[in-house]
């Protein structure tokens, strides 16, 4: 597991949808809300570089394939917040990655 911190939401709506978060060694991660519960909140998160985050935040990276097409093997995480903590759980492989987990097709 990875502690991770939330560097930015990039967009809320009732709690953070999607955010920027970075663990101790300054790995970026793209995470978006897919789940929630009483108690938690799940994300997919990619991990991601600068060049390629900004890409996504100047609206020339569709969100949809960050994920699918992450710049690495092995990038792609469950992500959880738990009473107001943030981390890394999981590594996700591309069998493991359900529809409901992903964004919409189009989203800059």
């Amino acid at each position: 597991m990875r502690q991770l911190t939330l560097i930015k939401t990039l967009e809320f709506y009732d709690v953070p949808q999607i955010l920027t978060a970075a663990d101790a060694t300054g790995t970026n991660y793209l995470c978006t809300l897919f789940s929630k519960t009483d108690d938690s909140y799940k994300y997919i998160g990619v991990q991601i570089s600068e060049p390629r985050l900004m890409a996504f935040i100047g609206g020339q990276l569709d969100l949809r394939d960050a994920y699918l097409h992450p710049e690495v093997d092995n990038a792609v995480y469950l992500v959880e917040e738990k009473q107001e903590n943030l981390s890394a759980t999981t590594i996700l492989q591309p069998s493991d990655v359900t529809e409901d987990m992903l964004p919409e097709a189009g989203y800059f």
